[in-house]
């Protein structure tokens, strides 16, 4: 549907779509309460932290590491603060909630290695 297709395009809810919509003066009440009534289904929807490049292997490491609460962006500062010496290897497994070897492949997955490169 046109809706779905629009708020996936644009990466928001449909109730998003809806809400801008409105507030731009671009749609009326009925509009609206329509938009805003759809659903992107679940199995449809795009995941900006998983994006179509990735392998199967990287994309199942980053959905792991999503369920686990850990986003890109979380992942990536406290490579960037290991890197720097702010934090020990040992803290940053901590941070990221996984073991010695586990941040291996966490750095291989970043396209770091332990020395921080």
């Amino acid at each position: 549907m046109e809706i779905e297709h629009w708020a996936q395009e644009l990466r928001v809810s449909c109730f998003a779509l809806a809400v801008g919509l409105k507030s731009e003066g671009l749609v009326g009440d009925s509009a609206f309460e329509r938009i805003k009534s759809h659903r992107v289904q679940r199995d449809l929807k795009i995941d900006p932290e998983l994006p179509a490049q990735l392998t199967p292997h990287q994309r199942d490491r980053k959905s792991r590491l999503l369920a686990k609460g850990l986003s890109d962006s979380y992942v990536i500062l406290c490579m960037e603060a290991a890197s720097q010496g702010l934090i020990t290897h040992g803290r940053l497994a901590e941070a990221l909630l996984c073991d010695s070897d586990e941040l291996h492949d966490l750095l291989s997955l970043y396209g770091k290695s332990r020395n921080g490169h």
